[in-house]
Order: structure tokens, then C-alpha cells, then sequence
């Protein structure tokens, strides 16, 4: 046995023992395993440097281990991902399209490698894309605006790097800095989120808090507003809702109901003020002639008995001797020796600066019960009212206003539309006083001007002119006045009484102070920065006049945080002065346009910035690119050899394209720009390329970029095989584009206005490839042989058809060719019915549309449909997705299998926040944002802004900076000034009200430092006298009850006389008063008996109304009716009968409809009335008659009015023998709609399926035919 058969030998056994091993279960080899152990290895695409399996990268290209020059151009330099997965790279610095983020422009990904502070820190655009980079922050004005976290004042646009920001910004929701801030003088909170009250200038919550305070039940009317004054009592401050209500106000002496009564003692409240009021009191005892009879016998001014016990003081005990009359005098000396009187003390007080006293009633001499003053908190004496020093009391004073100054009317400040000035006949302030006399005379108003810069010079009394108005009254309007701003006036009020000229008030001054006028037209004061920065420094070519170039710098200037803009009144005499903001000069930030451009030294351009308002100039390189094809090639052949110059190399628009693979470069058209993009190609039409060959392989096709031609040979997605053909349509479109014998697809001609497709024509094209050397086979079929063959079928609309795909042998032709479908048309009269078109369906927070009403046949429109717009405050309604994305696959998939990462998702730093990732909506197919989170701070942090709290401002707590990045961390919190906080504070000036006077809350007083008061109070009503049961007393000759006030300190005492009788009288106007029993009243009644009223006839026309009780307390038992009755009270009683017109006459309209309820029926008048009213009359209808194999239903139905009852009641099936329970012998119609025909036998004749098992026996013994042969075949081969 030769060497060579021992080897075939011993292959063939290992070859045996590989076989059976693969045969047993347990160790199942598979069949490619043995090729596993040869390497794969493979040439590097870039450098043609061969490479064993382990030194591959997946992109097929070298490692770092094998080829690092190689490695360098394809890989990231940062974190190594192929070129060929990522979408795009930087070709300097070689990084993928992740790693570009911090240092690449986010726009246009220009490349700032050591210059990246150049870049926004947040969304890290860069100056290229004509971006302004704030020097504090490192932000760029949009993020540095963003809601979530600002760090610019969203008012002025100030970094907060650079001012502090306003510590209530969290609580008014608008961030701002401490120079914008604007806070309400009562409560101290910002004004920025709040709305503020135009009259006092405070918040709209403490306006109201004050409004209600001082009496406004609703709290609606401002007590700074000249409506205030005109529901003010000047009596007590209090509140009238209505002077014209007589109820409420009193017109004679102008205070409320309740100060007049107050001030008057008449029982029955006649006002002081009335003229016969002095007259309808006794001038002895001081009783009101309603409690005290007067005397009748010539003494108008004395009751009765006063005017009996002056008879008697003088000495005459004569009963018919009146005091006043005028021989009485002559009486005494004749009648009783000329008698002296007796004092007796008048019920008035009469006082002088020390004290006060009860003046004799019949002289003038004499002073009773002389006492000094006792004075309380406010100089009025107790006891009989004096008041030292003035009696103008001020309850409110006049108010500081801020404003804008005015400008003049014509000339260069003429601006008032585009900068929001003013001119001075627009431009009115408001100063107001609320005052009162405690002495109850008029007050007079005088207001004068003060000029705080010539404080020795004498106030200006204001006159009554166009710019001056109610100088002589509690509101003084004066229009503000052109560079107002300059001014440094207050206003002030001297206030003075009618009633003595001598006492006047002066009120305290209120400043008005008006804010600069400005315009952005005006040239700016450039405000350098803190730490003398400069601008960048770039070196440019300066193109000389002769044409030459020569370098020159560019940048290098002192840099500028921003400009003041000066006021527009500084040009006249006064000296330059900008806008401020509390005390800070307000610095605007610049406003940019292009200067200039250069070529930069190196390549690129270099920009340069103007600000229009201060002329500040800042270089930057690059601007606004404007990308786009077909740009200026002029000096090339095409724009294919248009050269860039990259990194010092060039390369043309065709090496770019081709070293791409997928984009195209677009340059900026900007003349002289340079720059460029790279875009994705756009492909347009597809080309034939390859045509399946007959063994199987595939077909190819050709893309072309609508933009560049670039054209791209792809395989076609999907099997184009010898088995398959390709679906083309002309004018139309299909739902497949390869298919294969016996695919149904759809087909959608073009719509076209007036014509319809009635058919399709049908061309089909097989071509082979040269290596086939086959020629090609072409068939056509015209619209009805198409019809036939492809089994072409309409769902009612000729704009979709249904297409059956026949078998290539019954073509007569080859797989792997071109179907080419083409509608054949005709004139269409839209009489094919009507479909919708276009319609869109609104899901979540995007618009539908319920589509256009269209003819089916042609698709021509006949009405357009409507958006469907989606719900207010719409958002996503399907569930949300989380995205992934695997690897360095830009792509975002909603497929969490494989361990991807959350899609644009970050763990935030110092510069930006953590992200969770982005979500898809499933309902509308959205991205969706998810929540983003805080910085993540690495600190170490340091405490600083922390503001002490003082008297009058609120203090903080401080921010947690991170020393890292010097940004804000942690915010800290406000804290209650010293004047908010228990304990700080006395409660100063208060006095209780008495029954008489009214009182004061008090004032709250600092204890601190300052001392001030803080919070003003204000006037509590009089408490009023509260009457103890009374005593049995004697007054003169008059018996009665003595009522003494129970308030402590007060002790003053009313007696009232007893009624001479214990009978009460009853008047009865338009009536008559009768007692139970019936009998008439003619007299006095005793109280509780009970009073039968009734009122007499009405008049023609006329129909009784009601009772009205004119005087006495009495309650009605039904006021409505013309005979009630009442309890008689303990005083007279005055009612009267009132009457109203009657009804029209009307004569009833009944209907002819029915009207019913549940039990009756009738017709019913328009007015009500009902007639005809009949009990219903029911009866048993059948609305579905029962079955054998269904129930019934059936309802009761009144005969008359159709009312109905028992609806739905059942009705049990019909047993087998017949229909009982049923009226109607028709229900038992298999007609009926309901009846289900669906398991019916097929009958005789249906011959539907008779083809198809005709095919299947054909089949069938074909199938035996070939078998049978076959095995003959085999046989006669055995035998030879």
C-alpha cells in the first residue's frame, strides 16, 4: 500500500468519524465551524496595508495597534469610533460628530479647538454663526434668557455674573436683577408679577386691603382716586355707597345717616344742620319737643314745665304766666315786688381755652358748674368737646408719584409712538388729601409747589390754569412737565375751615419725581469693563487702492460691557446725565450690524461688528453664512473642479463628493466667504442599471442627487430576480414596486380635472444584461385584454384599482423584467358618486382636516373640507416611548432589547443640566421632551450674597456658588425685614372710641434704629351709648323713665317720658281697623290686642297690592292680602292700603295639541289655563312581534293624546303550535329584517365551487401521469 492511499485512507476515515460525530445529538458541529479556525484577514481600504482578523477594525480599516497614521485619519481621536459610524467628523481635529459638541459650533461645526471659550457654554454656538457670547456667564443671549435657568436679567439683559439678581424673582416668576426691581411701599414685594394700582401706585392686593380698610365694601375703588372722596363721609371716614339714597346720606349736613343722627338729639333724627332744628328743642332742659310738650301760651322755645319752673324761679307761683310773655317782667314787679331768679344750669356746655361751664338758663352772667378741661390723646376735652389747637383733622396724606418726564411736541424729540415718551397734554400725575373738621364746617384747599433745590426760597401758590387743575380742592392734576427729569419739586396742601379763618393745616410734601427720557436714536456712552479686557486681535489682508494687499490687525480694543444712553435733555444747559435704575446708571447691551469684512491671514474671514447706538466695534471671524449649490465658480472649468482650500491642501468639488460617499459640499455665497458644508444627498430618479441574470442574481438600480447629479449604483430594496419583475407607473402610482406571480396590488391613476380612468394599458419589457447574450422580450396589452389578464377591478372609485399579477407563462414572457402601467382615460360627468379625499385624522396637539368632498370618479373637488383644530391646551395622548440609540447610531429607536442608551440624554455639569432623553409619542408618531434636571455641581462651593436684613428691606440668606464653574448652585431665601418681625414694633397714637367720639387704631411705631412709623392706622367708628333698663324718674312735673349709658367713663343719662295713656292709636288709610270681634276701632287700644284690618274697594281699573306700615313696629300677618291682621304694639301704628292696576281683560286660546302628564290629558291656553282635562285612555301597541325564536316587545299608548307607558314591556316567544301572544299573524314573515339566512344548506344548482375542484382533480392526475412515467423510466433503465 503506496504512502498516497494510506493518506486517502486515513482522510476518509477522520471524514467518517466527523460525519457520525455531526449525527449525534450531543455534539452537534455545525457545518461552517470548521472554516473558523482560517483567518479572514483583508486589505485596509485607506492605506492598502494587508492585516491579519485580530487587527481589523469592524469598518474594515486598520487599528491603532496595526497602522496608527492609518488609525489617525479614520478613527476619532477621542473615543475611537470608525468615521463610517458616525454622520459626520471634523477633518482638523479629526472628532466624531459626538465628541464635537464642546468644541465645534453646534450650527455650522467649525472648529474651535483652543479656542472654545469662543463658544456659548450651553448650546455651544459660536460667533461664526453671528452670536453674541456674553464675557460672564460664557453664555450666548438665548441661553442665557432660558426660562428654566436665566442668567441674564430678563428686563435689561445684565449678567447676574455681574449685577445681583433680585432675591423675589422666584416669587413673581419674572427673573431680574436688583436694579430692575420695583417693589410695592406697603407690603414690599416685587411689582414685576403683579399688577399695580394706577391712582397710589401700590399693589393691587394692598389697594384693595386699603380700600376695604377704610370702608369700600367691594374694595374695588382706590383711596387715591378722586372717586374715594365722593363716598367718604367727612363725619367718621366711613363708607356711603349712594348719597343720592336718602336712606344712606343726608344732603343738609353731607355725612352719612348714621353721623347725622348721631349729631342730632331729636328722637325722631331731624338733622342739626336743618334750619328749625334750633328750634324744636326746649331751651331750658334741651328735650326735643318729640319727647316734651311745648308751651303753647307765646314761649315757642321752652316745653311746658320749663317754661312753669322759670315762672317759678322768678319768684311767681301764677299757673297762667308764661315766661315769655311780654308783660311778664311787668308782672312781677307789680304783682311781687320785682323778685329775683333762680339759676338753673342749661343742658349746653360753654367753654374758653382753660374751661368749660353750664351757662344759667335765664342769664348771661352766671357760670355753673365751672370745670378745666380734661384733654385726651388727640387735645378734645372730654367732657364738653372743646378742642385745642386745630380742629382740621387729616386722614390721609398726599403721596410721592414716580413718572416718565414729557417731551416737547415737535423737533428732534418727536419719538413718542416708537419709544413710549410722552407729551405733557398725555401726561398727567395725581396728588390727594383726605381731611375733615371736627368742628363740622367747610374746609378750603389751597396747594403750593415747593422747589427742594432752592429750599429758601418761598413755596409757589399754585394758580387755576390748562396745566394746574383743583388747585382749590382735595385732587390736585397737573400735567408733567418737558425735562421734568431735571426738576426736584414737592407738592403740599394747606388746608384750612370756613368757620374760622385762623386755623389752618399744612399737609405733608410729596415729591414727584420723573424718569429720563431717552431714544435708541440717541448716540451711546460705551461703558468699559471692570478688569480692562480687550477684544480679540486677528490679522487681516487690507486691500490697497492700487489693488495690492497689505497685513494689517484688526480687534485689540478696551472692551465694553455695554452703553448708557443719555438723556435727551442733556443738549440744552444742563450737564450729561443716562437712565438710571434705582441708583445705578442702567447700562444697555450692544445692538450689532456688520462694518466690514476681511480675508483673514491663514484663510476664512474675519467680521467686524458695529454696535449702531455707540459705535463699539468687536472682530469676529466668519458671519452669517448663506449656504447653497451652483455658487459663482467663475476661473473653473465647472463647478465639479471648484477647489477649497483644506488645511492647507485643496481639493475639488468632485473629490469631496467622492471621498464622501454621501453629501455634497454647499458654499456660502457671501462674496469672498470661503467656508462650506457638507449636505446629504438628495436622490432623485432611479435608473436601470443591472438587469437580473438567469441564474438568480439580482437586479440593480441607479440613484442620481437632485442637487449635484451625483449618481450612486445601489441594489434594489427588495429580490429583483429571474422570479420577480418591477412595478412602474405612468401617471400614476402603485402600492408595490417588485412583486410576483399572483400578488394583488393597488394601482392610483393621476387625478386629472374632467377625465377619469376607465382602464390601464399595460407594456412589459424583459431585458437581459450582455453577459446573457439573450435578447429582449416585450409585450403590450391594450385596456381590455389588460382588463382580462390582469383582472383589473374598481372598489366603486375609479381612483383605485385592484391589479392581480398573472403567471410569466401565461404572459407568454419571462420573469425579471418591467411592468409599465398606464391609465387610459375619458371625459368623466361626475355622476360615479362621491368619495372623500385628502382627509386627516387629529391626533394629539396637531391639526386634522376631514377631507374634501370629491368626485370618485376623477377625484375633482366639489367642496373642500375643514381643519379639525385639536382642543385647547392639546398635548400628547398616546403613551410615551422612551428613545434609544446603540453604539454611535445617531438614529433613535423606541427597541430597548439590546441594552441602548436613553437618546439625547445627559447627566448634566457644571454648564449643563441633566436630561433624561427624549420620548415618542405612539398616537402621533412626536418627539416628546422629558424632564430635564439640575446642574450637577462638583464643587467645592462657597456661601456668598448674603444680605442682612434691615429696618425696611428684606435680608438673604445667601447662594451656594460652585467654585469650579462660579456659577449659582443653590439659591437662597429672603428673609422678613426687622419692621415684619413680632417684637420689633409698639403700637403708638391709638385711642378707643367712646360713645360720642370715634377712636384710632393706633400706629406701629419701629423700635429699632429708625424709629419711624411704618404703618399708619385708622378711625374706628364712635361705639355709641349702650342704655342700661332704665329708672322710674321725675323730671319737673313730667313722670318717665331715666336711662343712664352703661360704658365706662361715659354715664350720660336720656329720660323719656310715660306716655300719658295706656291706649295706642290705629290709623288706617284706604281702609278700615276693626278688633276680633268686629266691632270698629274708634279709639285708643291697649297693646297685644289683636287688629283686624281691611281695605277698601278698589277702583275701577285698579286691584288691591299690599299693606304699607308708615309708622310704628308692627308686622303684618300677610301683607298681601286686603283683609290681615297684626298685634298691636307699644306705640301708634299708621298703615294705608295700596292699590295697582288690573290685569288686562283676555279671552281664552285653547290649542289643538295635547298637553299631558302622567295621569290626565287637556289643552292648555297660552296664559296657563288648562280645559278639556280627561283622565288617559290606554292601550296595548306591539312594536316588535314575537317568534319562535325571538321575544316581542310592546308599550301601552293613550288613544287621545299618544301619551305613552310600560314602553319596552316583553313579550314571551311563540310556542311551537302557534302564535299565541301575538295579534299580528305577519310577524312570523322570514322577511323580516333581523333574520339571519347564514347557515342555510346550498341549494340545488350552485355551481361556485365547481371550477375550482375541476382544477384540483386536473391537478391531481397530472401529478399521478408524471409519477407513473417517471417509474417507467427507471424500470427500463434497471433493465438495460
Amino acid at each position: 500500500m503506496t504512502k498516497t492511499n494510506t493518506r486517502n485512507r486515513i482522510v476518509s476515515v477522520l471524514l467518517v468519524l466527523m460525519i457520525l460525530l455531526s449525527l449525534m445529538p450531543s455534539l452537534v458541529v455545525p457545518a461552517h465551524a470548521f472554516w473558523d479556525d482560517y483567518d479572514s484577514g483583508f486589505q485596509c481600504p485607506n492605506c492598502d496595508h494587508y492585516h491579519w482578523g485580530e487587527n481589523m477594525c469592524d469598518c474594515l480599516f486598520c487599528t491603532i495597534d496595526c497602522n496608527y497614521e492609518c488609525w489617525v485619519e479614520t478613527h476619532c481621536n477621542d473615543c475611537g469610533v470608525c468615521f463610517g459610524d458616525t454622520p459626520y467628523w471634523c477633518e482638523e481635529c479629526y472628532k466624531c460628530a459626538e465628541c464635537m459638541e464642546d468644541t465645534h459650533c453646534s450650527t455650522c461645526a467649525k472648529c474651535y479647538i483652543g479656542e472654545d471659550d469662543q463658544l456659548c457654554g450651553e448650546c455651544h454656538k459660536g460667533p461664526c454663526c453671528s452670536i453674541t457670547i456674553c464675557d460672564t456667564c460664557g453664555f450666548c443671549d438665548d441661553c442665557a434668557n432660558d426660562d428654566s435657568d436665566p442668567m441674564h436679567c430678563s428686563l435689561c439683559n445684565a449678567c447676574f455674573g455681574a449685577v445681583d439678581e433680585c432675591v423675589d424673582d422666584e416669587d413673581t416668576g419674572v427673573i431680574h436683577c436688583v436694579d430692575c426691581h420695583t417693589a410695592c411701599e406697603q407690603c414690599e414685594e416685587c411689582l414685576l408679577a403683579k399688577e399695580s394700582c394706577e391712582e397710589c401706585g401700590l399693589c393691587l392686593e394692598c389697594c384693595r386691603d386699603n380700600s376695604e380698610g377704610g370702608g369700600c365694601p367691594d374694595g374695588e375703588t382706590c383711596v387715591e382716586s378722586a372717586e374715594w372722596e365722593e363716598h367718604i363721609c367727612p363725619g367718621c371716614d366711613g363708607w356711603v355707597t349712594d348719597k343720592e339714597d336718602e336712606d344712606e346720606f343726608c344732603e343738609t349736613c353731607e355725612l352719612c345717616k348714621e353721623c347725622c343722627e348721631g349729631n342730632s338729639d331729636c328722637s325722631e333724627g331731624m338733622c342739626a344742620m336743618d334750619t328749625d332744628y334750633a328750634d324744636h328743642f326746649c331751651e331750658d332742659c334741651g328735650l326735643c319737643f318729640h319727647d316734651s310738650d311745648p308751651c303753647e301760651d307765646g314761649c315757642d322755645q321752652r316745653c311746658k314745665d320749663c317754661c312753669l319752673d322759670a315762672v317759678r324761679a322768678m319768684g311767681c307761683d301764677h299757673d297762667d304766666w308764661c315766661f315769655s310773655d311780654s308783660d311778664f317782667e311787668e308782672h312781677l314787679k307789680t304783682e311781687h315786688s320785682g323778685a329775683g331768679h333762680t339759676h338753673i344750669a342749661s343742658a349746653t356746655w360753654e367753654a374758653d381755652g382753660t374751661q368749660h361751664w353750664h351757662p344759667c338758663r335765664y342769664c348771661d352772667g352766671e357760670k355753673l358748674n365751672a370745670a378745666n378741661h380734661e384733654y385726651d390723646a388727640k387735645g378734645v376735652c372730654k367732657v364738653c368737646g372743646y378742642i385745642s389747637g386745630s380742629s382740621i383733622v387729616i386722614t390721609r396724606q398726599p403721596r410721592g408719584v414716580k413718572c416718565k418726564t414729557s417731551i416737547y411736541g415737535s423737533g428732534d424729540y418727536d419719538e413718542e409712538p416708537e419709544n413710549g415718551l410722552l407729551f405733557s397734554e398725555h401726561n398727567w400725575v395725581t396728588f390727594s388729601v383726605s381731611a375733615r373738621s371736627l368742628k363740622g364746617d367747610e374746609l378750603t384747599y389751597q396747594w403750593y409747589q415747593k422747589d427742594n433745590a432752592n429750599p429758601t426760597a418761598a413755596p409757589y401758590k399754585l394758580p387755576e390754569r390748562d396745566y394746574y387743575v383743583g388747585v382749590n380742592t382735595p385732587t390736585l392734576r397737573l400735567s408733567v412737565s418737558a425735562e421734568a427729569c431735571m426738576d426736584d419739586f414737592s407738592y403740599f396742601c394747606v388746608i384750612g375751615r370756613k368757620g374760622d379763618a385762623s386755623d389752618t393745616l399744612k399737609t405733608a410734601e410729596a415729591k414727584s419725581t420723573a424718569t429720563h427720557a431717552y431714544s435708541y436714536k440717541q448716540a451711546g456712552v460705551r461703558v468699559p469693563t471692570d478688569d480692562s479686557e480687550r477684544t480679540p486681535r486677528y490679522y487681516v489682508w487690507h486691500v490697497n487702492p492700487d489693488g495690492s494687499r497689505t497685513e494689517a490687525a484688526v480687534g485689540n480694543d478696551p472692551k465694553c460691557d455695554g452703553h448708557k444712553l443719555p438723556c435727551l435733555f442733556e443738549a440744552g444747559s444742563y450737564e450729561a446725565h443716562y437712565m438710571t435704575t434705582g441708583s445705578k446708571e442702567r447700562i444697555f447691551p450692544h445692538t450689532f450690524v456688520l462694518d466690514r469684512s476681511y480675508d483673514a491671514v491663514g484663510g476664512g474671514r474675519v467680521d467686524v461688528l458695529r454696535c449702531s447706538v455707540c459705535d463699539y466695534t468687536v472682530p469676529v471671524k466668519s458671519h452669517v453664512h448663506d449656504y447653497g449649490w451652483n455658487w459663482d465658480c467663475t476661473g473653473f472649468g465647472s463647478i465639479y473642479e471648484y477647489t477649497f482650500n483644506i488645511g492647507g491642501s485643496t481639493k475639488t468639488v468632485e473629490q469631496l463628493i467622492l471621498e464622501s460617499g454621501y453629501a455634497h459640499p454647499e458654499k456660502c455665497k457671501v462674496p469672498g466667504c470661503e467656508e462650506f458644508i457638507m449636505v446629504p444627498h438628495s436622490w432623485g430618479r432611479w435608473n436601470v442599471v443591472e438587469n437580473p441574470d438567469t441564474t438568480g442574481g439580482k437586479g440593480g438600480m441607479e440613484a442620481e442627487c437632485s442637487v449635484c447629479e451625483y449618481k450612486e449604483t445601489e441594489k434594489i430594496d427588495g429580490d429583483w430576480t429571474k422570479d420577480t419583475a418591477i412595478v412602474t407607473v405612468k401617471n400614476g402610482r402603485a402600492t408595490r414596486m417588485i412583486v410576483k406571480p399572483g400578488d394583488k396590488i393597488r394601482l392610483y391613476p393621476e387625478e386629472r380635472p374632467g377625465q377619469k380612468a376607465i382602464g390601464w394599458k399595460v407594456e412589459y419589457l424583459r431585458e437581459y444584461n450582455v453577459s446573457d447574450s439573450m435578447a429582449p422580450v416585450h409585450k403590450n396589452w391594450n385596456a381590455n385584454d389588460a382588463k382580462t389578464l390582469f383582472k383589473l377591478v374598481t372598489n366603486g372609485s375609479a381612483l383605485e384599482w385592484g391589479c392581480t399579477i398573472p403567471a410569466f407563462s401565461a404572459m407568454g414572457a419571462p420573469g425579471g423584467g418591467q411592468f409599465f402601467f398606464e391609465p387610459v382615460y375619458a371625459g368623466c360627468d361626475h355622476s360615479g358618486g362621491t368619495t372623500v379625499l385628502n382627509a386627516k385624522a387629529q391626533v394629539c396637539d396637531r391639526k386634522g382636516y376631514t377631507g374634501d368632498t370629491a368626485c370618485a370618479d376623477c377625484g375633482h373637488i366639489i367642496s373642500a373640507g375643514s381643519d379639525i383644530y385639536p382642543p385647547a391646551n392639546a398635548g400628547h395622548t398616546g403613551p410615551l416611548q422612551p428613545l434609544y440609540y446603540y453604539g454611535t447610531n445617531p438614529s433613535a429607536t423606541t427597541d430597548a432589547s439590546h441594552g441602548g442608551k436613553r437618546y439625547n440624554a445627559r447627566s448634566g455639569d457644571c454648564r449643563h443640566r441633566a436630561y433624561e432623553g427624549d420620548y415618542r409619542c405612539t398616537a402621533c408618531g412626536g418627539t416628546v421632551k422629558g424632564e430635564t434636571g439640575d446642574f450637577k455641581h462638583s464643587g467645592p462651593f462657597e456661601l456668598r450674597d448674603v444680605r442682612t436684613a434691615t429696618c425696611t428691606e428684606k435680608g438673604y440668606s445667601g447662594n451656594q456658588y460652585c467654585t469650579a464653574c462660579d456659577r449659582i448652585a443653590q439659591k437662597g431665601t429672603s428673609t422678613k425685614s426687622l419692621h415684619e418681625i413680632a417684637g420689633n414694633y409698639k403700637l403708638i397714637n391709638a385711642v378707643k372710641p367712646t360713645c360720642t367720639a370715634v377712636g384710632y387704631s393706633g400706629d406701629y411705631q419701629c423700635t429699632g434704629d429708625c424709629g419711624q412709623i411704618f404703618r399708619y392706622g385708622h378711625v374706628i367708628d364712635k361705639s355709641g351709648h349702650d342704655w342700661n333698663s332704665g329708672e322710674t324718674a321725675t323730671q319737673g312735673k313730667s313722670n318717665g323713665i331715666l336711662y343712664t349709658c352703661r360704658r365706662v367713663g361715659c354715664g350720660e343719662t336720656r329720660f323719656v317720658r310715660s306716655p300719658a295713656a295706656t291706649g295706642y292709636t290705629v290709623t288706617v288709610i284706604k281702609g278700615t281697623a276693626s278688633v276680633a270681634a268686629g266691632t270698629p276701632i274708634t279709639d285708643k287700644i291697649e297693646q297685644n290686642t289683636v287688629v283686624t284690618v281691611t281695605a277698601d274697594a278698589p277702583e275701577t281699573g285698579k286691584v288691591f297690592d299690599k299693606w304699607v306700615v308708615l309708622e310704628g313696629n308692627v308686622t303684618l300677618a300677610d301683607a298681601t292680602k286686603a283683609t290681615t291682621t297684626f298685634t298691636m304694639p307699644g306705640n301708634d301704628v299708621k298703615i294705608e292700603a295700596t292699590y295697582k292696576d288690573a290685569p288686562p281683560s283676555h279671552t281664552h286660546s285653547y290649542g289643538t295639541e295635547w298637553k299631558y302628564d302622567g295621569t290626565n290629558h287637556w289643552h292648555e291656553c297660552e296664559c296657563g289655563d288648562k280645559a278639556d282635562t280627561a283622565a288617559h285612555s290606554f292601550q296595548w301597541v306591539i312594536d316588535k312581534a314575537a317568534t319562535k325564536e325571538a321575544t316581542g316587545i310592546k308599550h301601552e299608548e293613550c288613544t287621545v293624546c299618544g301619551a305613552k307607558r310600560s314602553e319596552n314591556t316583553v313579550i314571551d316567544k311563540l310556542p311551537d303550535g302557534g302564535n299565541t301572544g301575538n295579534t299580528d299573524s305577519s310577524d312570523n314573515n322570514t322577511d323580516k329584517p333581523g333574520k339571519d339566512d347564514s347557515t342555510k344548506s346550498p341549494q340545488t344548482g350552485d355551481s361556485s365551487n365547481l371550477i375550482g375542484w375541476l382544477a384540483a382533480l386536473f391537478v391531481s392526475g397530472g401529478v399521478l401521469t408524471v409519477l407513473g412515467m417517471n417509474g417507467k423510466k427507471r424500470k427500463e433503465s434497471a433493465a438495460e
